[in-house]
This record gives C-alpha cells, sequence and structure tokens, in this order.
C-alpha cells in the first residue's frame, strides 16, 4: 500500500475584525465642530437626520440646501420649495433652526 500523506494542517483562524475605537464610536459629526454657515449640503443633511427627520434629508440635499442657505430658509420655504408638508415637521425644523441660529 502506497504511504499515506500526513493530514493537512487546519486553516489558520481568520482574523477577528477589530473592535472600533470607543472614542470613534463616540465621535461627533463633524458638522458640530464648524460654524453653521461652513456646513456643507452633506452636513445638513446629517443634521436633518439629527434632529429625527431622516425622510426629509434628500429635501434638503437634492435642492443643495448648504448651512448658509440653511440659517437663511423662511418657513414658507420649507412646504413650498423644499415640499414639507407636515406642519408639524416644519415647526420642530424652524424651532432647531432658531436653536441653531442663537448658538451661532
Amino acid at each position: 500500500a502506497a504511504p499515506r500523506a500526513p493530514p493537512a494542517p487546519a486553516p489558520a483562524p481568520a482574523p477577528a475584525a477589530p473592535e472600533p475605537e470607543p472614542e470613534a464610536a463616540q465621535a461627533e459629526p463633524s458638522y458640530k465642530s464648524k460654524h453653521v454657515s461652513k456646513w456643507t449640503v452633506e452636513e445638513v443633511g446629517a443634521w436633518v437626520v439629527d434632529i429625527g427627520f431622516p425622510e426629509l434629508k434628500n429635501n434638503f440635499v437634492s435642492n443643495y440646501i448648504s448651512g448658509l442657505e440653511l440659517i437663511e430658509l423662511e418657513p414658507n420655504e420649507l412646504k413650498d420649495d423644499l415640499e414639507i408638508s407636515a406642519l408639524g415637521a416644519r415647526k420642530a425644523i424652524i424651532r432647531n433652526l432658531t436653536t441653531l441660529k442663537e448658538q451661532a
């Protein structure tokens, strides 16, 4: 009989994915470290998500609303131009905008 080949070594376990650094998990969004007038369109979108309206992010992004446009938005523009029909959403956004302007 032919000699048997030695058994193949077991494959090395795949390295585990590195755990995210605790600081990275707690990192604030980039927009929080700069003045609202300097926010990019994407940062405005992140703000819209953070204040609780992820479904409205695209209304702002697709209309190229950067920080400068955000702080100049009028209540009627939220309804007519950004097509945000829900009165409660518009009021909440206006409240958050007022807070932003006060902090600026």
